[in-house]
């Protein structure tokens, strides 16, 4: 029984220390490539419909993705990136 128990105690001292090894940062970081995959794909789809209804693609995938946790990623994805690039210059 004794084994058991530091068999136990090990596994969930191993596990605290796993799970502490996941940073706030990483877990940003992982979700923005994700919003950017998921934007990515939403673009390619819907290229063929865009093309039909004689608007942008930028449109049509803005409409489409209104209301989401996606809304707004064309401009906010592209301005931050815009203004990364800006601080380094001012370095």
């Amino acid at each position: 029984m004794r084994q058991f128990l530091l068999k136990v105690h090990f596994v969930i001292h191993s596990f605290k220390a796993q799970a502490g090894a996941i940073s706030p940062g990483l877990i940003a970081a992982m979700q923005t490539f994700g919003d950017k995959l998921a934007l990515k794909s939403a673009l390619e789809s819907m290229a063929p419909l865009a093309i039909l209804g004689g608007k942008s693609v930028s449109d049509v995938v803005s409409n489409v993705l209104k209301g989401t946790k996606l809304d707004g990623l064309l401009t906010n994805g592209h301005s931050s990136e815009r203004d990364d690039s800006d601080d380094s210059r001012r370095r």
